[in-house]
């Protein structure tokens, strides 16, 4: 029982590392430290509020990975929504800056903030 709450915030920590990798992506972050000091800061920030408020944080990392999954599967199919880590090589090497990166990611973006306000909304009901 007592390792439920630290289950729940390597979970939540996992959460944290994918909303880090959605900020990355969103600011076209380019420096290695930076990059992963986001991706840390993210998991260990998640990790600790999930230990201290469990119940919220599970629904809205739920909801968020969810929104997440479901906008990547049909990014698949339709295209222009970049694989993180591809992109952070390409940002890395100076192959892509703000005038080449596709912008059609900042329609996924917000249809992933919308998805995950709308599944939060119904798991809380």
């Amino acid at each position: 029982m007592r390792a439920r709450k630290y289950g729940i915030g390597l979970l939540a920590a996992w959460g944290g590392v994918m909303i880090g990798f959605v900020i990355t992506t969103a600011f076209i972050i380019s420096d290695t430290y930076v990059y992963w000091g986001i991706l840390i800061a993210c998991a260990a920030m998640c990790f600790f509020l999930a230990v201290k408020v469990e119940k919220s944080v599970i629904i809205m990392l739920t909801s968020f990975i969810g929104s997440y999954c479901l906008v990547r599967g049909i990014s698949m199919y339709v295209g222009g929504f970049p694989n993180e880590n591809d992109l952070h090589k390409e940002v890395s090497s100076g192959a892509v800056d703000w005038t080449t990166f596709d912008k059609k990611f900042y329609y996924y973006l917000g249809a992933i903030v919308i998805l995950t306000i709308f599944s939060t909304t119904f798991q809380k009901k």
